[in-house]
């Protein structure tokens, strides 16, 4: 577990709700450029990060940030790509993020078929069309898939499962280079047993 602490959802909010905060963040500042540096490469101690409403713990880089957004997803990032968000959170400025690992949060499944509730979720996939393959999780049922991004043909990573409840889809999606992405996955704990029945 590294030599820090597990990390609870409400610690994880870290100020960047990018609806409602950034809207009412301070006046954008002209004067002020927002850039991204050198990324930090990921620090060989980790961390826990934990959710326990949705059941799941893994482990992140201890220099890494979580982040949580009006969507509900959590992002994870280097120390540098942090204070580049929270630049342009200030300033109300627009930049693009280097490929980065997410846990994407989507309520509201219904059905027993795991590949028809993602295709529901993530409707833009069929844009890619990839193939599905259903894996053991840590003994979760789950879907791994892959597709090369159409704009900067980064290869993307994806683990798709059901929460505690049955009723939530988790992804855990990232460039599948990403030690970031690698280190959840092979770390990944599910903090409840069997999970309740899907609705029909």
């Amino acid at each position: 577990m590294g030599q820090g602490q597990a990390v609870r959802w409400w610690m994880v909010i870290v100020g960047v709700l990018m609806a409602g905060a950034i809207a009412t963040a301070a006046t954008p500042t002209p004067a002020q450029s927002c850039r991204l540096g050198d990324r930090a490469a990921p620090s060989p101690d980790q961390r826990t990060f934990e959710n326990s409403a949705l059941g799941i713990a893994f482990q992140i880089p201890a220099n890494y940030r979580a982040m949580l957004w009006n969507t509900g997803h959590v992002t994870f990032h280097d120390p540098t790509t942090f204070e580049f968000i929270q630049c342009l959170s200030r300033t109300g400025r627009y930049g693009t993020l280097p490929p980065h690992t997410t846990l994407e949060v989507s309520p509201g499944v219904s059905g027993q078929d795991l590949t028809q509730i993602v295709r529901r979720k993530r409707p833009w996939l069929d844009f890619y069309n990839p193939a599905f393959a259903a894996v053991d999780l840590n003994g979760r049922p789950a879907l791994r898939y892959a597709y090369s991004h159409a704009i900067d043909r980064t290869e993307i990573l994806s683990y798709s499962f059901l929460a505690k409840d049955g009723q939530t889809l988790l992804t855990l999606s990232g460039p599948a280079q990403d030690p970031v992405l690698t280190q959840a996955i092979a770390t990944l704990t599910f903090l409840d047993g069997a999970i309740a029945p899907l609705q029909p």
